[in-house]
């Protein structure tokens, strides 16, 4: 029996896309007061577990896989709805027969399996049927192929990323140093900071291109990617959208760990639906999984099943470890036009809400199809300690950037000004829908009404605010070049702050 199947080649797709399954056929390996527990087994005249072999290895999940696509590879099954487990039907189908693996060709003959799956839908009748995907997966890897001074990389591209990080391993590799007072603080995905020796300058060339691009990048210690290529300089290149055949991507024949690359406090979102709940998620290319804060998913109602088969290991981006804490499945994530539904690992102490993995959104072409979707958040200034031990020398460019944004963020046309007020109306609604549902059910049919009331009101006042800004856009106009010269002015200020703050160390 161990022989045959270690004569199939494990396949990656298989390993968490049907977790369910796995759960179910585990479940035969308890007792038979158990298995009633979860279901009316004893209805089926198959449920004699004493007549059941052992569970084969993990290969069998490439069996219920070639199962559910087809009822071909089945022969001479008797398939029996199993009721009342998490109150859905399921196919059971226990024997010993053979099963014929539809992607190999193979057949394993004389095999007692137990095999179990979701029901075969009507499609000719039915159109809600909804297939859960996994895009969770460590098996895959996307990079980008290119080289420093002559030396072949593969960067990761990690829109989880505020900035472009490399490894000490290719720093000394490459004879670089750290620029002396450029120390910085990194925060990981479970809050945790971690102190960068300072920052180098590498030049970069993608594969098959001659422009070489000059970025910084902070050492990171334990980085497990040589490089990583932050969302500002993928965005700057559009290395995810116009030109995607820079992205290459290559398979592992054995199961990895999952990885979270988050790095730094990156500020970019992805506006969806989880569940019916406007959600902010990080798009995070670095990710091998997707993500949910623990406290998020009990407080938008979802439950987690934290069953000691759904805590898995997960590597940071420094090379540390941490354990999810369970999973949600069959959770509807929802983008514009675009539906998926899918499962999420949970993370008790994630520093964001969601976090969407590289798999679901390179298959799905995120990027590039939900363009319009993506938006920048704006926090708090949380460095308050970033002073001590010569930690705090960037913060400047920070506030120039900031002086910037407010000095353009008063120009705006009058179409931009309607759609920036559009936005935050939408946004204000998202919040308050989401405080009607959280309410007792005996209150949500008045605070509904007050909120409807306030929607139509908005509407009503769109032609008096418009003539208002008419008149603001008027004098606004007349201070554009005032309020340039200004900014000139401050921006020459700051940057000789700075020089001088850098020459005294």
């Amino acid at each position: 029996m161990e022989s045959v199947f270690n004569d199939i080649s494990y396949d990656p797709f298989a390993e968490t896309a049907y977790d369910r399954r796995r759960r179910l056929l585990r479940l035969f390996e308890k007792t038979q007061a158990e298995l009633k527990a979860f279901g009316s087994l004893e209805e089926s005249p198959h449920t004699a577990l004493q007549n059941i072999n052992p569970i084969p290895p993990e290969p069998i999940e490439r069996l219920d896989y070639s199962f559910d696509v087809s009822l071909e590879n089945i022969t001479n099954t008797e398939l029996r709805p199993w009721v009342n487990w998490r109150g859905k039907s399921w196919y059971l189908g226990l024997g010993q027969k053979f099963v014929k693996d539809g992607r190999k060709g193979r057949k394993i003959e004389e095999l007692t399996y137990v095999i179990c799956g979701e029901p075969f839908p009507d499609f000719s009748t039915s159109t809600e049927f909804k297939r859960t995907e996994d895009f969770s997966s460590g098996e895959k890897e996307f990079y980008l192929a290119g080289s420093v001074n002559s030396t072949v990389v593969e960067a990761l591209p990690d829109t989880g990323a505020e900035a472009c990080f490399i490894s000490p391993h290719l720093t000394s590799r490459l004879g670089l140093h750290p620029a002396p007072g450029s120390r910085k603080r990194i925060t990981l995905a479970n809050k945790k900071v971690v102190k960068s020796p300072g920052m180098v300058t590498v030049p970069w060339t993608f594969t098959n291109e001659q422009i070489t691009h000059t970025i910084n990048c902070w050492i990171l210690p334990g980085c497990t990617s040589d490089l990583v290529l932050g969302n500002g300089f993928l965005k700057a290149t559009n290395a995810l959208k116009k030109v995607c055949h820079r992205i290459k991507s290559k398979f592992f024949g054995v199961s990895r760990r999952l990885s979270l690359s988050y790095l730094g406090n990156e500020k970019q979102r992805l506006r969806g639906y989880l569940n019916g709940h406007s959600t902010a998620a990080l798009a995070d290319t670095g990710s091998d999984a997707m993500f949910i804060n623990g406290a998020y998913a009990r407080r938008i109602g979802l439950d987690i099943d934290s069953d000691v088969e759904n805590q898995v290991q997960v590597r940071l981006a420094d090379g540390s470890t941490i354990m999810t804490s369970g999973m949600v499945r069959d959770i509807n994530w929802e983008v514009g036009k675009m539906t998926v539904q899918c499962m999420f690992y949970v993370l008790e102490n994630l520093c964001v809400d969601v976090i969407l993995s590289k798999n679901y959104l390179f298959e799905k072409n995120i990027f590039s199809e939900q363009e319009e979707h993506f938006f920048d958040i704006n926090s708090e200034d949380d460095s308050e300690d970033d002073h001590d031990d010569g930690y705090g020398d960037y913060i400047l460019h920070f506030c120039i950037l900031s002086i910037d944004t407010k000095v353009h963020a008063g120009i705006l046309t009058l179409q931009g000004k309607k759609e920036q007020e559009k936005l935050e109306e939408l946004c204000r609604r998202d919040r308050a829908r989401d405080k009607i549902m959280a309410l007792p059910e005996d209150q949500r049919e008045a605070a509904t009404k007050i909120e409807n009331a306030q929607q139509q009101l908005w509407e009503a006042q769109k032609s008096e605010r418009e003539a208002k800004w008419i008149a603001e856009l008027h004098t606004v106009a007349g201070n554009v070049q005032h309020s340039v010269t200004r900014r000139s002015r401050w921006k020459n200020r700051i940057s000789f702050s700075f020089l001088m703050k850098g020459s005294r160390r």
